[in-house]
């Protein structure tokens, strides 16, 4: 054989070696906590807040830190899958939505994920007499959530939500609406 070959088939070897030991070595790394993330941004955000801001420059870099009660499906878009919510239920009349939600999840904070949570950030948007109410999350978000005519609790991880009229885009509004902790 040539030198050469003999280089090629070194390197093929030591790659197939490498490749089939890279999913050990990283399935043993651990998460960690804290750090500085850096995020090339085209400019400067006008704060970090998610709820109060819908340019490019604060929803690119804390897009992925919120959840949602339902999501597009990044594998099969525009299907909509749960994030917040395992299931949901839609009625015969088309008007009530009734979503079943994860159990066990937590806020960055420590505090629990539930129908109390889910309620406490649709007041925010939705009730002007609600003492978390944000009038400018609430200006930016309208657009999605005028359909509703009322939302409530169930239990601990079961909701409501009653349309005005029956639309097939109820799910798809919900999308945008991300939930912060309490």
């Amino acid at each position: 054989m040539g030198r050469c070959k003999v280089i090629g088939f070194m390197l093929s070897v030591v790659l197939v070696v490498g490749l089939w030991a890279a999913p050990a070595v990283l399935a043993d790394e651990k998460p960690r906590r804290g750090g500085i993330l850096n995020a090339a941004l085209a400019g400067d955000p006008p704060s970090l807040d998610m709820h109060q801001e819908q340019t490019f420059m604060v929803a690119q870099p804390l897009g992925p830190v919120y959840n949602n009660l339902i999501v597009f499906d990044p594998h099969n878009y525009p299907q909509i899958i749960g994030d917040l919510a395992k299931s949901w239920t839609v009625s015969g009349d088309y008007l009530t939505y009734t979503f079943m939600l994860h159990e066990g999840v937590k806020f960055h904070d420590g505090s629990p994920f539930n129908a109390d949570a889910f309620l406490w950030n649709w007041d925010k948007i939705r009730t002007k007499d609600a003492p978390q109410y944000d009038i400018k999350q609430a200006g930016i978000i309208h657009w999605a959530t005028t359909e509703m005519k009322q939302w409530r609790k169930l239990d601990d991880y079961t909701l409501e939500l009653i349309t005005t009229r029956p639309s097939s885009f109820i799910p798809y509004l919900l999308t945008y609406i991300m939930m912060s902790s309490p």
